[in-house]
């Protein structure tokens, strides 16, 4: 599902009619997280949220979707492109600034799956 471009190359014109209310309404990314997490974080559908961690901040709105486990945010990948074209420039966040990123002991990879942030009401 590479329809928000790579680090190498921006949104085409025409992906942004594949790209979710999932992922981006407007220009504001979008997170999923289930109704449990959003009754404890004090959000509900819609809500601008701010996750911060990893050293950096990003901005969001929340959708509730029950697949997302208890306790976690989900959050698309390859948005918040601060140079291109109108396609992308300025579309959601770069949710890389908020992930700490570590190297796994046995192979010495990065990964980032341990990663926390704090998620607060806007």
């Amino acid at each position: 599902m590479l329809t928000v471009g790579t680090d190498r190359q921006a949104t085409t014109p025409n992906a942004p009619c594949v790209i979710s209310n999932n992922q981006l309404i407007g220009d504001m990314m979008v997170v999923m997280m289930n109704s449990a997490t959003a009754r404890k974080l004090g959000v509900g559908q819609g809500s601008k949220v701010k996750l911060a961690g990893g050293g950096g901040e990003a901005k969001a709105l929340v959708h509730i979707y029950e697949g997302v486990v208890p306790g976690a945010v989900s959050a698309p990948l390859g948005m918040g492109h601060t140079v291109g074209d109108e396609f992308s420039k300025g579309k959601g966040d770069n949710v890389y600034k908020i992930l700490t990123v570590t190297s796994e002991a046995a192979t010495g990879a990065s990964v980032w799956n341990g990663s926390t942030v704090n998620v607060t009401k806007m």
